[in-house]
């Protein structure tokens, strides 16, 4: 007979009755209590897992991920919803825009109650081209509110692309935005942007200064090789400088300009560092880091005790490196603190997809923090298909290391 038959099954059901009924009273009430708690258990089981598809489709990209702004009031950032939580292989803790391309992070900062990020943005499609100063502001680094870009080209010296840059907080507090932009005729000069109305908390409108381009490309320097102006520090008779990339012939070096009211620029006899045959350098950053401790330090700060780090992105081969090192204000020149390891000579920021990155100082937790590109490795084909090209990566603080084989790193 089937094992499945009816009759077989009736008399497996008569068996198990007559075995349950010949039980003690007292086994027959634990099984019961049993049967009643292995039900609740099921019951709650089937509960819980509910309870996360609920929140892993629904709630889980309503706490970390990205959304746009459309409208005036300040919002709460951190109950945002994302735009395309089903957008395949999207990172929860890594800022992307809602869509398209991006690239390098842009004049990090904090202002008013927001951390802000611009960055290297198209607005027109997953891959690199119509480049315009994407802009996005969080409350805490990990829930962001995606904003219109900051800046777009449309004038003659930015037509081509408003390329990477840097934001300098004037004395009275008010950040400016220095810039490279792109001419049609592929020249590279630098130029300026204040925020239309810096009561704002959102910075959402920047206008571009009347005096630009601020700077064209200095005699020996092809039109091309002129870019990323970094953060401004002031010195002790409280004039500010400011260091751009380029490469004379094939030597990568960083030129430093002098300026009192950060409209007005000059360049300086002497380069800040240089290295023959190096290639192009872009993507600078200069700053002071504490010789011990966790602490981050203002990009001003100077002292007998500060070390600086130099910071270059290497075009020829599209890493960071970096060296610690003492800075000369008279001179204007950087020295490693070790020679052998100077810039390019082996110390990295990270040794895999990580690029054209950009340090800012957190007055509020007192640190410096880091941003870095992340291009991954998609082909474009893949970022079309996918609608999204590129992530930054957030390094939360810089410091200073010793070891026996090297006097200082990060």
């Amino acid at each position: 007979m089937d094992e499945s038959s009816p009759d077989l099954q009736s008399q497996q059901d008569e068996d198990l009755e007559g075995s349950y009924s010949k039980l003690p009273a007292f086994r027959r009430k634990q099984a019961t209590v049993s049967s009643f708690v292995f039900y609740v258990l099921c019951s709650l089981g089937l509960l819980i897992c509910v309870e996360v598809i609920i929140f892993s489709r629904f709630l889980l990209p309503l706490a970390v991920g990205n959304a746009s702004y459309s409208g005036d009031r300040r919002s709460n950032v951190s109950d945002l919803i994302n735009l395309e939580p089903e957008a395949p292989f999207r990172t929860s803790f890594h800022f992307q825009p809602p869509k398209n391309w991006m690239n390098d992070p842009n004049g990090p900062m904090y202002y008013k109650g927001f951390y802000h990020l611009f960055y290297q943005y198209n607005p027109w499609g997953a891959v690199w081209g119509n480049l315009t100063w994407g802009h996005a502001v969080s409350e805490d680094l990990l829930h962001w509110l995606d904003l219109e870009p900051a800046l777009k080209g449309d004038q003659w010296y930015d037509v081509g692309g408003v390329w990477s840059g840097s934001v300098t907080f004037r004395l009275d507090g008010t950040p400016i935005i220095l810039y490279t932009g792109l001419a049609e005729d592929l020249e590279q000069t630098q130029n300026m942007a204040v925020p239309d109305d810096a009561s704002d908390p959102f910075l959402r409108k920047w206008v571009k200064s009347s005096e630009n381009p601020l700077l064209r490309h200095p005699d020996g320097v092809y039109k091309e090789d002129f870019r990323d102006p970094s953060t401004a520090w002031q010195v002790e008779d409280g004039s500010w400088r400011i260091t751009i990339g380029t490469q004379v012939e094939t030597d990568g070096m960083a030129l430093v300009y002098k300026s009192r009211d950060l409209l007005h620029w000059e360049l300086e006899k002497n380069v800040l560092y240089t290295i023959p045959g190096s290639g192009m350098w872009e993507c600078l950053d200069f700053y002071p880091v504490a010789p011990t401790g966790r602490r981050g330090l203002d990009t001003s700060t100077r002292g007998p005790s500060v070390n600086h780090v130099l910071k270059v992105s290497s075009y020829n081969d599209q890493h960071d490196y970096y060296a610690v090192g003492s800075y000369n204000e008279v001179t204007q020149a950087f020295t490693p603190v070790n020679q052998e390891l100077g810039v390019l000579y082996g110390l990295q920021y990270d040794y895999g997809k990580f690029y054209a990155s950009k340090s800012f100082y957190d007055p509020v937790k007192k640190r410096r923090i880091l941003w870095g590109w992340s291009n991954e490795s998609d082909t474009e084909a893949q970022d079309i298909a996918k609608g999204w090209a590129s992530l930054q990566v957030t390094k939360l603080f810089v410091q200073i290391q010793a070891s026996p084989n090297i006097k200082a790193y990060l």
